[in-house]
């Protein structure tokens, strides 16, 4: 038998020794990030990591644990004998709210808000949680629709000055009282968006709550180490994909942020005409083989003569259409296909938020018809008239690839569809698998429209 204690910051639990061993052993993960060294996997530097402490003959850890440590428990014969919760209750916590209340939170011109209503319900139940929601999902609007019902001081968290200053200027179109505080300083507001890198700069005791937008991220030491010491009652991350499939990094994202309680699908948006419809074309390009993955990235992707013409020939293919957007990973990439693509933009991290700002809304106003972009625009940033996207970084990251494909998929009163242009990289082992990966995670996140293409972008039967 145990006996746990849950307060705003902490979960603790005392009882039987037994019981707390393997409770503790339920919440120790391995940590092989040391593991991988020239393509070879040492077993010896397997560390293993435990997120609970034994304090005083207590098992302690992080509030954002409780919902799973209590499962385990009742699907283990672990028995409860007592539980008791310190935990900050509010007043519209207990209020029993309708759907239609909650409906008037939302703009009165969205045709399709359920899954936002459905999210706001699941985080009314609890103090910690996650919303798993797809890209087009319309988290911005969420949030600004929680802030809206709690009327508490928030602290709103990105790791993007770009996305945070889109973030910001949002809510306050929204009527929120909403500052913003960046490496540029600090506007005040009864809540204010800010940069984990100068969270500092405020004084954060007066928040009651915390939005972590893009949670995936929050799994990094600068997260990590201001979540632990920032005790506010409520805590909520947004993502579409809040795992990247390292157990470990996930489970410190839930320590903080809890378990997700709502997950949305892409399916249900593109059917409600919430989401655009994506034709997804995979290219078939013969690629280098090569000895490891790093030459594979360089030969196969970014120096790929064959593979970046033919990235030029699917930007003339839509050029009358615009509102093209090309992503890749690695600096000189981009400089490659800008140099390759007729009047293609380059956005790059070194360019100043006022430039980033100003090249984002010429994109979206038709001024700049192809954008080329780092991973500086592969999450959160509203470039919503974007018709045709072409992922040409490669890779397999599973949190990147769900972000990059819900870029093309806003929706606006002249799209209802989208194309989207992945890579099928052809004779290296090493790029073939991860295009292999990709195309199983599409199908996974529910996309049937996919289409092969051969290199002169005619569908192969």
């Amino acid at each position: 038998m145990i006996e746990i204690i849950l307060t705003d910051a902490t979960i603790q639990i005392s009882g039987d020794e037994k019981e707390l061993k393997r409770i503790d052993k339920f919440q120790t993960y391995d940590d092989n990030s040391l593991c991988f060294s020239k393509g070879k996997y040492d077993i010896k530097k397997l560390k293993h990591v435990s997120l609970m402490k034994t304090v005083q003959s207590r098992l302690v850890g992080f509030a954002g644990l409780a919902k799973e440590i209590i499962l385990f428990c009742k699907n283990n014969n672990i028995k409860i004998e007592k539980f008791e919760d310190k935990r900050t209750h509010f007043d519209f916590q207990v209020k029993e709210w309708t759907d239609d209340e909650l409906r008037k939170l939302f703009d009165p011109k969205f045709k399709y808000v359920e899954h936002q209503v459905r999210a706001l319900k699941a985080m009314l139940k609890t103090n910690k949680g996650i919303c798993c929601l797809p890209t087009s999902a319309g988290k911005s609007r969420i949030m600004a629709a929680w802030l809206k019902l709690t009327n508490l001081p928030t602290l709103i968290l990105t790791d993007r000055s770009t996305l945070g200053a889109q973030l910001a200027q949002d809510f306050r179109d929204q009527g929120i009282d909403c500052g913003f505080c960046s490496g540029n300083g600090v506007r005040q507001g009864y809540c204010i968006v800010s940069t984990i890198q100068s969270v500092k700069k405020l004084d954060v005791s007066k928040f009651q709550m915390v939005l972590v937008d893009e949670c995936h991220r929050s799994s990094s030491k600068s997260f990590q180490d201001f979540l632990k010491t920032f005790g506010c009652p409520l805590k909520y991350g947004f993502s579409a994909s809040p795992s990247n499939g390292n157990l470990l990094d996930f489970a410190k994202i839930r320590q903080q942020l809890g378990s997700i309680i709502i997950q949305v699908k892409a399916d249900e948006l593109i059917e409600n005409e919430v989401m655009a419809k994506p034709h997804i074309n995979l290219v078939k390009v013969d690629c280098p083989e090569t000895f490891d993955y790093p030459s594979a990235n360089d030969l196969g992707i970014v120096h790929n003569k064959t593979r970046n013409n033919i990235i030029r020939d699917i930007v003339e293919k839509h050029r009358e259409e615009g509102y093209i957007c090309i992503l890749v990973r690695i600096l000189e990439h981009g400089e490659e296909l800008e140099k390759t693509i007729p009047g293609a933009v380059y956005l790059k991290g070194e360019d100043s938020l006022n430039k980033r700002l100003e090249i984002i809304n010429k994109f979206n106003n038709g001024e700049i018809p192809v954008l080329i972009g780092t991973n500086i625009i592969q999450e959160g940033i509203s470039i919503s008239n974007m018709k045709t996207l072409i992922m040409a970084s490669g890779g397999k990251a599973q949190t990147s690839t769900i972000q990059r494909i819900g870029r093309v998929l806003r929706i606006t009163s002249n799209k209802k569809e989208a194309n989207f242009y992945d890579f099928i990289d052809m004779n290296n082992k090493y790029l073939f698998k991860h295009s292999k990966q990709r195309l199983t995670l599409y199908k996974k996140e529910g996309y049937t429209d996919i289409s092969v293409l051969d290199a002169g972008l005619t569908k192969i039967k």
